[in-house]
Parts: structure tokens; sequence; C-alpha cells
């Protein structure tokens, strides 16, 4: 993954929010207040970088995956 990519899954953690990363996507399951709030702050730093394009899908439909069984 690159920098910014793990630097915005420090970010979600640190709100207290589950963080399922991908191969092409990342799953962000979580209160909707610290969602909302926790983007911000990963795409203002790419921002800083240069130019940025995030792209997110928002529901309150899909369930939330289950813990895998060990």
């Amino acid at each position: 993954m690159s920098p910014v990519i793990e630097q915005a899954l420090h970010v979600f953690q640190a709100h207290g929010l589950a963080v399922r990363p991908g191969d092409m996507s990342t799953l962000v399951t979580g209160d909707d207040e610290a969602v909302f709030i926790s983007l911000k702050e990963p795409f203002e730093q790419a921002a800083q970088a240069g130019d940025v394009v995030m792209v997110v899908t928002l529901s309150n439909a899909c369930p939330e995956p289950q813990a895998s069984a060990p």
C-alpha cells in the first residue's frame, strides 16, 4: 500500500473505526459521525502532497461483515 493509504488507515483506526483493507478497496465501519470526521484528515494530508481524488461509497443498508472464526 502507498504511504498515503497507510496513513488514512491509521486515521480511521484512531477514530475507533473497524478497517478491512483489500487489494482494491478498504471497508471501514463504525459510528456515522466518526466516519465522516475521519474522512477529512486523510484527504487534506493527501491534497498537501499533490492532486488527489477520493472515491467514497457510504451506506446504512449494508450489513456489517461478520468476524471470521479462528
